[in-house]
C-alpha cells in the first residue's frame, strides 16, 4: 500500500489541517481517498513541487492520473520518505508519501 497526503486549504484558513489523503495498491489498482487531519506544524513532502503549476493542477483534478503519476515515481517517493522520517539523517519529521 502506498499513500499520499496534501494540503487542500491555504495556511491562513481555519481548515488548513484538513488534507486530502489517498491510499492505493499498485498491484491491484484499487484506491481510496478521504479528508484527513494533519497537524498544522507537520510539514508534508510534496513530490509535485518541481512540476509546473499547470501540470500539478491537472494531476490534482483527477485522482486516477495523480495516483498513476505518483506510482510511476514510487522509488523517488520512498527516498523522500526515508529522508523525512523522524530520526533519519537529515530528517525533519515530515510526513511523506508512503507509510
Amino acid at each position: 500500500m502506498r499513500s499520499y497526503q496534501y494540503r487542500f486549504y491555504p495556511p491562513e484558513s481555519p481548515h488548513y489541517e484538513r488534507c486530502v489523503g489517498l491510499s492505493w495498491c499498485s498491484g491491484c489498482r484499487v484506491y481510496t481517498g478521504a479528508m484527513v487531519h494533519v497537524p498544522r506544524d507537520r510539514a508534508l513532502v510534496d513530490p509535485l513541487a518541481l512540476l509546473t503549476v499547470e501540470r500539478r493542477d491537472s494531476l490534482r483534478r483527477s485522482e486516477v492520473r495523480l495516483i498513476e503519476y505518483l506510482d510511476s515515481r514510487c522509488g523517488d517517493l520512498d527516498a523522500q520518505y526515508v529522508a523525512a522520517r523522524p530520526g533519519a539523517a537529515g530528517g525533519a519529521g515530515a510526513h511523506a508519501a508512503r507509510p
